[in-house]
């Protein structure tokens, strides 16, 4: 600290060494011991310092590369949210497509980006209303049973231009084949889908104990849909793969980034086997990881994805630089209350900032009232507002890697770095 070049201001006040600091604070302490005192253990196992200087960080070498340069830590765009500001991807999960619309129109209008359409569970298992076990019809999302209801889903919704983003669970082939559908006899012009129509098939069976058709049968289907959009939609992501089923049952973020790199890694190979080339199943990829109330730690957990991930391509012998993973924030459910959910306004900002200033490229802030009941326009407006402050108010969207170089997000990443790759290893 003594050593760094002094502005015309600073040269007022006498240069301290970190020795010296630690030196005064030991002597406020009175005896009680600096470790226990002032090192905070923290749930993934890190210990966290109360300084954080310069030296931390002078041989990190994530710190010294550029925003849109491999290793990604910085962003895989150069010039960050000034060349691609992030979408505003609120979830519309309504029982009807009536509904469903409804929201949607008056949404757009008021500042939402992107389609993000929840599908109930009989949906997602390819079930007709009539079909399907009660409880599972409007529950969790839309019920969506064929063209028609598409139609009306998307009536005066220029999906043209919109990023459609569905997790469409077992069903995906399905309402991949709904969506190409709409496109050819509606839009009566070939289909232009981006944004992801995915399904984590591995997710889905750690959050419901179950698949109602057996993984390899899965593989098949998510291969089939990447295949068509290598082809006919290169920028629509089929590879999902989802992070809160593990975030919102209390694991950690190490364990958290470690079952969605490992995830990952099943996928590529299991995609390799059907055919398909590295790259292509690369370009397909889209990440949803959850946000948790933990500031600092969330921000370094984004920064750690994508810097870990082209690593994990360059091992099995890809181009670090086709390694630009795709990432959607959703703030998170488990730490949302239902007995003060104001209070969820809170913990939602959080996320959201979080999110943000580690570089997600779409996000869904949590609505403060999902935890009882489906959010309703009010609730639909504050959390869509949250967004917009941050980024029409705060001007964070005119930011390129605004955290880059901090001494302590830096080198938090670099220990989560470290500590997720140690069990990647042992998973994979």
């Amino acid at each position: 600290m003594a050593d760094q070049p002094k502005s015309e201001f600073l040269a007022e006040f006498p240069a301290h060494t970190v020795e010296q600091w630690r030196a005064a604070v030991e002597k406020l302490l009175e005896g009680k011991p600096y470790d226990k005192v002032m090192l905070t253990p923290t749930y993934e196992g890190l210990v966290l310092k109360p300084l954080y200087t310069q030296e931390d960080v002078a041989n990190l070498r994530h710190v010294h590369e550029l925003p849109g340069f491999p290793y990604y830590a910085r962003g895989t765009e150069a010039l960050g949210y000034l060349q691609h500001p992030w979408k505003v991807a609120q979830e519309i999960g309504y029982s009807t497509v009536e509904e469903c619309n409804a929201a949607l129109v008056h949404d757009l209008s008021r500042g939402l980006s992107a389609v993000n359409i929840l599908l109930d569970q009989a949906t997602q298992l390819g079930l007709d209303p009539h079909e399907a076990k009660t409880g599972e019809v409007g529950k969790t999302g839309v019920s969506l049973t064929g063209l028609s209801n598409l139609c009306t889903l998307l009536k005066n919704v220029n999906i043209s231009k919109l990023p459609v983003m569905v997790d469409a669970g077992p069903a995906a082939l399905a309402i991949l084949g709904l969506f190409v559908a709409y496109f050819e006899w509606h839009l009566h012009k070939p289909p232009k889908l981006h944004g992801s129509i995915g399904f984590d098939p591995l997710g889905y069976l750690a959050q419901h104990g179950t698949l109602p058709m057996s993984l390899q049968a899965a593989y098949d289907d998510i291969a089939v849909m990447t295949k068509w959009a290598k082809t006919n939609a290169p920028q629509l992501r089929t590879i999902l793969v989802k992070s809160a089923m593990y975030h919102n049952a209390g694991a950690n973020i190490i364990t958290e980034l470690a079952a969605v790199l490992a995830t990952s890694l099943e996928y590529i190979f299991q995609m390799q086997a059907r055919g398909l080339d590295l790259s292509t199943i690369l370009q397909h990829f889209q990440w949803e990881l959850s946000i948790g109330s933990n500031f600092f730690m969330e921000i370094a957990k984004l920064r750690v994805a994508r810097m870990l991930w082209p690593k994990v391509i360059e091992k099995l012998g890809g181009k670090p630089e086709e390694a630009k993973i795709q990432i959607h924030g959703r703030g998170s459910s488990f730490n949302k209350t239902k007995y003060d959910m104001y209070v969820n306004m809170l913990r939602s900002t959080t996320e959201a900032f979080s999110g943000i200033l580690g570089g997600v490229n779409s996000m869904h802030v949590a609505c403060f009232d999902e935890a009882i009941r489906l959010p309703n326009e009010f609730s639909r407006r504050i959390a869509r507002n949250q967004q917009l402050i941050l980024q029409e108010e705060c001007h964070l969207d005119r930011l390129i890697d605004p955290v880059g170089g901090t001494w302590y997000i830096e080198t938090l990443a670099d220990q989560m770095a470290q500590e997720v790759w140690k069990i990647l290893g042992n998973i994979s």
